[in-house]
């Protein structure tokens, strides 16, 4: 638990922070603009992620939004997971010149990108293999290819003709061209209607629209100047062109987003934008479109129901944006979840998880959680730590879980009598992955605390958004261990995998040896490190004791002593027992061995 880095190491001894990722929000807009991806959260219109080195050029999604796509001028296709916002893949695309469009077929399995250099003359369609992570085919093309798309069906492929000032159709099956359609002079950038039914292809005077069953043109639509870029909204009613309408740069008025009403082809607003318009993308809700502006280095944000801009978010010469939903709801009843939390902001203080998977009925678990934190009235030593208790059922396809919050007192360390949990408030969890928990808290106890930490995983996930993936044999050993003798004090373990090898983290709640009659002020918390070989049953720990902080608080920050040494053997799954040796401390002097059984079901996987 209470550690400086996610990944555990030697240094990590050191201090005591709990560190995090970001806490996200969806829909994500992607944004490939000066060699990174940036990953904009639509709600707040703010960059929440910046996925380095993942390629500059035009960008894409497959259909389940799991993974975007760059088609990099570097020459190399980049792969991005959008669950970690990391680049898994890297598919090199074996052409020399630009990459200028990409399009994805409807199944997921290929990706198709357009090449264009005119000083180099190799224009071409590369055909990528998404599973296989390879180059399958290259369609030569005897023009200057810009935008593409492919048809609902992944039967035909429409690529703009920008010098030929047409659309070419191509067979998706044998590559070969079915259909050449004139278009507007410049045929530049394409996008289709979510029906399949309709083209609408960029130029130099406007937009043409295309009717995909009898390839011809049935329309075109002026838009004040030269079209750059073009999307259609979900329902199919409205398009959103970008154009530049002239004048000398850098005059940001030039360049202008026109929706236009796609049955009737008339102007419903037009509204400026910043310079050099590359891509406009329309969010899945229909109720934002954003808008990659080169020379200005942003984005450009348009609520569509004011037609106005709401945001201007800056980015490095963006050049392609695309936009996805969110995941479904995130899944609580998973035991990867169990594990040790924290915020950032509140050095030293954190929380450990348990889940029990399933452990109720197929479908229901239960979680169970410790809370370690401080007084909140004032900062002071070890009477003034605090810990907290918490849990309640948790069920598949729910994120979220209301649980009440409990205190413990009238303990004693490591002896009689059993201490009983009062109710003092209550919580709600909220995961929104593997590694990004929010925690709302209320408490009834008269202290009018109330507000919402946002936790971090400090050790390394041991989930994944599908299913439960411990990183190790010995993560089993993880979860809730306590004396029945002494009830109302025990120790969470997260037995994990850093880069350091095996590690053991533990919190330990119980409370001073003379705290049986000291109220809250009788409680202590203590954490414990140590690293480990694979499967072995023993488990040494170097034991701390932090103090000084306030309860939610950033400062003051705690500090942490070295108080003793423990260790812990495992004679099973579900049994433990754990000899302690104090030298320093609320506990100094204190030794012994204590007895530990699982709090809970054995979980599956666990290495005995």
């Amino acid at each position: 638990m209470l550690a400086s880095r996610i990944r555990p190491s030697r240094c990590w001894l050191a201090s005591l922070l709990f560190v995090s990722a970001l806490s996200v929000a969806a829909p994500f807009a992607y944004v490939a603009g000066g060699r990174d991806v940036s990953v904009i959260d639509t709600a707040s219109n703010t960059i929440i992620a910046t996925v380095p080195q993942a390629g500059w050029g035009p960008i894409a999604a497959n259909p389940a939004g799991a993974l975007t796509y760059v088609a990099s001028s570097s020459g190399s296709l980049f792969i991005i997971d959008t669950a970690n916002n990391a680049v898994i893949g890297k598919v090199p695309l074996e052409n020399p010149a630009i990459p200028y469009g990409i399009a994805i077929h409807p199944d997921g399995t290929r990706a198709y990108v357009s090449f264009y250099q005119w000083d180099i003359g190799d224009n071409s369609v590369s055909v990528i293999d998404l599973t296989t992570k390879t180059v399958a085919a290259t369609v030569p093309l005897g023009f200057s290819p810009g935008g593409i798309e492919v048809n609902r069906a992944g039967t035909r492929l429409y690529v703009a003709d920008y010098d030929g000032n047409a659309i070419v159709v191509i067979d998706a099956v044998t590559y070969s061209v079915l259909a050449r359609i004139a278009s507007p002079a410049g045929a530049d950038k394409v996008a289709m209607n979510a029906a399949g039914t309709r083209l609408y292809v960029t130029g130099n005077n406007g937009l043409s629209i295309i009717d995909t069953a009898t390839n011809a043109v049935v329309a075109t639509a002026g838009v004040g100047g030269s079209a750059s870029a073009v999307a259609v909204n979900h329902a199919g009613t409205r398009f959103y062109v970008s154009t530049y309408l002239g004048g000398t740069y850098p005059n940001n008025d030039l360049y202008s987003l026109v929706i236009v009403d796609a049955a009737t082809l008339d102007v419903i607003a037009n509204v400026p934008v910043g310079s050099l318009p590359t891509a406009v993308a329309i969010d899945p809700t229909d109720t934002r479109v954003y808008v990659t502006n080169y020379y200005s280095n942003n984005l450009s944000v348009v609520d569509t129901a004011t037609n106005t801009v709401v945001a201007t978010i800056p980015v490095s010469a963006p050049l392609g944006v695309v936009v996805i939903a969110g995941p479904a709801a995130f899944d609580l009843n998973r035991r990867g979840l169990t594990g040790s939390w924290y915020q950032p902001a509140t050095n030293g203080q954190g929380v450990e998880l348990e889940v029990y998977e399933d452990m109720v009925a197929s479908g229901a678990g239960y979680l169970q959680g410790a809370w370690f934190t401080y007084d909140y009235k004032a900062a002071g030593g070890a009477a003034s730590q605090r810990w907290y208790t918490f849990g309640g059922s948790v069920r598949t396809g729910q994120s979220s879980a209301t649980v009440p919050l409990y205190q413990n007192v009238g303990g004693s360390f490591n002896a009689l009598p059993a201490s009983s949990a009062v109710q003092v408030g209550s919580a709600v969890l909220t995961a929104a992955d593997c590694t990004h928990i929010t925690m709302a808290y209320t408490f009834t106890d008269g202290s009018a605390r109330s507000g919402t930490i946002t936790l971090g995983r400090v050790t390394p996930a041991t989930c994944s958004s599908g299913s439960t993936s411990a990183s190790n044999a010995d993560f089993g050993y993880s979860g809730n261990w306590f004396d029945s003798t002494t009830s109302g004090q025990g120790l969470v373990l997260d037995v994990n995998y850093g880069d350091s090898g095996p590690f053991i983290s533990s919190a330990w709640y119980t409370y001073a040896p003379d705290g049986e009659a000291l109220g809250e002020a009788g409680q202590r918390w203590y954490t414990g490190l140590g690293f480990y070989a694979p499967g072995a049953g023993t488990m040494p720990m170097d034991l701390y004791e932090t103090t000084g902080g306030l309860f939610d608080k950033a400062a003051p920050v705690p500090s942490k002593v070295s108080v003793g040494t423990s260790t812990l053997t495992f004679t099973s799954c579900s049994a433990a027992t754990l000899s302690f040796n104090f030298t320093r401390g609320s506990s100094a002097g204190a030794s012994g061995t204590i007895n530990l059984s699982r709090v809970g079901p054995t979980p599956a996987g666990c290495r005995p």
